[in-house]
């Protein structure tokens, strides 16, 4: 059993993983077949198809950095940092970056 000392560092680590997840909508993503996973305390990728997204949160800008990630048909990965992205922005970049509503080829 956590004693509360533990407990509200728990709580604290988690409140930042449950922000990021509700400021980009992750039901919604979620019923179109986006995965979420935690990757620490202040981090959270989610990914579909050949592409991933790490959003990481830093508090000392309150704001956040990504990491774009694409799997090419060689099997390398091209990976583009975004740096100091705007929480209003997330969505946006989400869309762009995983093209949802365009059309499939």
């Amino acid at each position: 059993m956590l004693k509360y000392r533990e407990e509200e560092e728990y709580s604290k680590k988690n409140y930042i993983v449950e922000t990021i997840k509700e400021q980009i909508f992750w039901k919604a993503l979620h019923l179109i077949g986006f995965r979420f996973i935690q990757i620490n305390d202040e981090m959270l990728r989610l990914h579909k198809g050949i592409k991933s997204l790490d959003i990481k949160y830093n508090s000392g800008a309150d704001l956040y950095d990504l990491g774009k990630h694409t799997i090419q048909p060689d099997l390398t990965v091209k990976t583009e940092v975004v740096k100091e992205v705007c929480y209003d922005k997330l969505q946006n970049v989400i869309i762009e970056f995983f093209e949802i509503g365009k059309a499939s080829k």
